[in-house]
């Protein structure tokens, strides 16, 4: 039965290579927390019998689109916490994530302000009966603004149960927290520009039971990275590292399946190259293709993953395709272009 779901996550085998047309992200509350409508896909690996973390730093590629993620499937959905939603019990929680899992369905609660994102607990529902895994001292996910080198230490305290009162149990520990690289992350949907990559280290203490009534403490090291952009409101990828002793080294890795952004893709790496104008645009936007094209497949879609234009063949005049975007909403959208064989994701901003 699934414990402690703790948000450590998962992520990716490296390399360092200079990429010329990254940038320093920046993460802040407008772009890290997820809002309430949000929609993401993670897909999870088996143990992988390495480091998936590579190298911190800054200007790196990460690439883990190698790794084999035929795991768990995971499906969150984001709301605001409502009244019918266990949000008493996780007091100050203001969003939540849900998903479902073996006979039941899970629940994140998360405390957001303009300063940080914290953990508040989460909840187990399975055959009937639901688990509660409460944040007395809520964990800091992030802080915000957050940016290469950025840093914070966080002390964090669980108390779980059932809702019959059993299964008592009481965690404690402490983490410390550093945006110690950023570049390109490359994984199964794609690659993405301007990436931050968060380390966490810490030291949890689990107090327990044993089937005796015999108290238990156990005292565990934990190192996970994650990788974030400023514009997908939720990790693109962790890596949760595990020690075995001996220099052996594993891994278990996750990744969203969200659209890539990498822009400024050159002909040399990709073999097309597009440019957006106006960007950010309101009404029409011009699509400029490099070398140019007969013919190319364009797909746009929002943070939610709705596609607002459809993909099918458009027609390229003298290297161009201009677009109405008249009924879209302000945001922040994928425009993911193939042609030639090649393909390339772009961002585009909706004022």
């Amino acid at each position: 039965m699934k414990q402690f779901f703790t948000p450590l996550l998962v992520i990716i085998t490296m390399t360092a290579c200079p990429m010329a047309a990254s940038s320093q992200p920046v993460l802040t509350a407008a772009t890290a927390v997820p809002p309430a409508g949000y929609n993401v896909r993670t897909l999870n690996s088996d143990m992988v019998m390495r480091s998936a973390a590579g190298a911190g730093g800054a200007n790196q590629s990460w690439d883990i689109s190698s790794i084999t993620f035929d795991q768990d499937i995971d499906t969150l959905s984001f709301r605001t916490c409502g009244t019918t939603d266990d949000c008493a019990r996780y007091s100050g929680a203001t969003i939540l994530g849900a998903r479902p899992q073996i006979n039941g369905l899970a629940t994140d609660y998360y405390i957001a302000t303009s300063t940080a994102l914290s953990w508040r607990g989460n909840k187990d529902s399975v055959g009937g009966q639901s688990f509660h895994h409460i944040y007395t001292d809520p964990l800091d996910v992030l802080r915000f603004p957050m940016s290469y080198q950025s840093m914070f230490v966080d002390t964090y305290a669980i108390f779980d149960t059932a809702t019959n009162g059993t299964r008592n149990h009481y965690r404690k520990g402490v983490d410390t927290v550093m945006a110690d690289g950023w570049g390109s992350l490359k994984t199964p949907s794609g690659t993405f520009a301007n990436t931050l990559r968060i380390k966490e280290k810490g030291r949890l203490q689990d107090s327990t039971r044993d089937n005796f009534g015999n108290p238990v403490v156990t005292t565990t090291d934990y190192v996970t990275y994650s990788w974030y952009d400023p514009v997908h409101p939720y990790r693109l990828a962790q890596s949760y590292e595990f020690d075995f002793g001996s220099g052996a080294v594993g891994s278990i890795v996750s990744y969203a399946d969200v659209p890539g952004t990498a822009t400024g893709v050159s002909s040399i790496s990709s073999g097309l190259l597009v440019t957006i104008a106006p960007n950010p645009a309101h009404g029409n936007v011009t699509l400029t293709f490099s070398p140019s094209l007969n013919a190319a497949s364009v797909t746009i879609t929002d943070m939610t993953g709705r596609t607002v234009y459809p993909g099918a063949y458009a027609s390229a005049t003298n290297s161009t395709i201009t677009l109405d975007g008249q009924g879209w909403l302000p945001g922040i959208y994928a425009v993911r272009v193939e042609a030639n064989g090649f393909s390339t994701t772009q961002k585009l901003f909706i004022q």
